[in-house]
């Protein structure tokens, strides 16, 4: 029989190695987002870029968290300008991304489909990003609630898989 502590011993390492995994992926993630949108530009930025833990929430400015897990990214009316980058599609325990009444351009990357949890929101209005809708955002099927890229300078059609997205409250 193996007693609790001889069990925690093996299991500790193994919890550390996922945690520290995926910080580094969110890190990335996250400066990478800092450096396409001119980060040091912002009108707050308190704690990002910094060398500590990104959780707890509100250990970087926008960001919250439950345990190591980021569940919202909100930026909103913040001077964020720029692109944003394709490693946001590393946010994958996210559930609301709000970056409204900002200046982000550009095109939105297809690894943003990759946001599996997103439920609350995926918020990208009022900004100057351009080209198409990504169609792998069809994969963003546990939105249950807003889903807005209005006031932007998007082209094209809506991709026929932003339909799998049955479960909106409000859309577009």
């Amino acid at each position: 029989v193996v007693s609790t502590e001889q069990f925690q011993e093996v299991l500790d390492p193994v919890e550390r190695i996922n945690i520290a995994t995926n910080n580094s992926e969110l890190r990335t993630a996250l400066t990478s987002f800092y450096q396409s949108t001119n980060g040091k530009s912002w009108k707050t930025n308190t704690n990002w870029m910094n060398s500590g833990e990104i959780c707890p929430s509100g250990a970087w400015y926008g960001v919250s968290c439950t345990g190591s897990a980021i569940l919202t990214l909100s930026l909103s009316s913040n001077s964020v300008s720029g692109t944003i980058p394709s490693e946001l599609g590393l946010l994958t325990s996210a559930t609301l991304i709000t970056q409204v009444f900002n200046a982000l351009n550009g095109t939105i990357p297809s690894q943003l489909g990759q946001l599996s949890k997103m439920a609350q929101g995926f918020l990208l209005y009022y900004g100057s990003l351009s080209g198409s809708i990504p169609s792998q955002l069809g994969l963003l099927t546990n939105l249950y609630q807003d889903f807005y890229l209005y006031s932007n300078e998007l082209t094209g059609s809506i991709p026929s898989q932003l339909g799998k997205l049955t479960g909106l409250n409000r859309d577009f």
